[in-house]
């Protein structure tokens, strides 16, 4: 007779809690099975029994769901996405290395401050003319806070990455943050249920190989025992960060939140950011711009709104550990435009690194894609 009562009192709360998630959490009641049949005494289940029990459980279905669903059309958008993002990543880094190459002048608040004003202006007017709502008091209270999370990962990995590079050669600051697709794998494997496959950590470590050969000529030095230590310690900082917003833009996808959303806020932060240096530091920022450093900052600025867009979209269609190994090609791309517009001269282990680099990487894009 008690199992019976227990398994009647478990289907009643499941239909209760299919009804909140509906209708939206109001506090759950069970009926009193123990009671007489007419009487309409009923039970208040804990408001906190409630969120850890059906909550964490629907909100770990939809994940589960979510990973499930991904076809094998939905893998090849998602790579081919993500690969675009990437070039345009490259495109950024580039344009912004010519911009300082030619006018010393100017610094990384000059390349954020085009960044802030390119993708605060486009995602408010592509919102406004699509009728998307960029209010986060409209959302969900833990979405907005994901949101807001995610906004400052990417403003605090920016900046730990930076620092790191003050103190430590290129190559080596280079090889520690690509890193990050190794760190996204483990935390998309606690907070996305994604599994670790031996083939994703072989190719992610292979393609780490690649990035070893293609820094090894890398000459510069670090700085003293102190600093070199605090920049290892930054730019490690950075790669786990870095990891870490691959899984929060996944996870804004999975809740279904708007692609131009949560870029706008990173516009807003950067932009919030350049108007507090020209306040406080305004000797921070060049201001002083011909045709040339507003082509090259300009270029950054759109580079910066592909690459939000399409990664943004991208995660829509691919699980956050398999689309972060495509950031390993950042590298290649970047190479190549070095030595077309740099001048800059090949040498026999940038070609293994090239090599190592694209069949680590092509090898899971097709047994995925499959």
């Amino acid at each position: 007779m008690n199992a019976e009562i227990e398994d009647a009192e478990d289907r009643l709360i499941n239909k209760q809690a299919k009804n909140n998630l509906a209708n939206g959490p109001t506090t759950p009641y069970i009926a009193n099975l123990n009671s007489d049949e007419n009487s309409e005494e009923e039970i208040p289940l804990e408001i906190s029994d409630y969120y850890n029990s059906w909550e964490v459980r629907i909100a770990d279905d939809t994940i589960q769901n979510a990973n499930l669903s991904i076809s094998r059309s939905d893998a090849i958008k998602g790579f081919v996405l993500m690969i675009f993002a990437v070039i345009w990543t490259s495109i950024m880094h580039i344009s912004v290395k010519a911009a300082f190459a030619r006018n010393p002048n100017l610094t990384n608040f000059d390349a954020l401050s085009f960044i802030g004003y390119s993708i605060t202006s486009f995602y408010f007017l592509a919102a406004r003319v699509s009728g998307v709502t960029l209010n986060l008091f409209n959302f969900e209270r833990r979405i907005g806070i994901l949101v807001i999370v995610r906004t400052l990962a990417s403003n605090l990995m920016n900046i730990f990455l930076f620092a790191g590079m003050k103190y430590i050669s290129v190559g080596k600051s280079t090889l520690i943050f690509n890193l990050n697709p190794l760190f996204c794998m483990i935390i998309a494997f606690f907070a996305l249920s994604e599994k670790i496959t031996p083939l994703n950590i072989a190719a992610a470590c292979g393609s780490l190989g690649g990035i070893y050969l293609l820094t090894i000529n890398d000459s510069s030095d670090d700085g003293s025992g102190g600093t070199a230590i605090l920049g290892y310690i930054c730019v490690f900082s950075s790669a786990w960060i870095y990891g870490f917003i691959f899984v929060c833009v996944r996870l804004l996808n999975i809740r279904g939140i708007h692609q131009y959303v949560p870029p706008f806020y990173i516009g807003v932060m950067a932009l919030g950011t350049t108007i507090l240096v020209l306040i406080f530091c305004p000797s921070y920022i060049y201001l002083k711009y011909d045709f040339w450093d507003t082509f090259f900052l300009g270029l950054n600025g759109i580079g910066a709104i592909c690459v939000q867009l399409f990664l943004t979209v991208a995660y829509k269609y691919g699980l956050a550990s398999r689309l972060a190994i495509c950031q390993y090609l950042e590298n290649v791309f970047t190479l190549l435009a070095d030595i077309l517009i740099f001048s800059y001269a090949f040498t026999l282990t940038d070609i293994l690194g090239i090599i190592v680099i694209v069949i680590c990487i092509s090898i899971p894009i097709v047994v995925h894609s499959k």
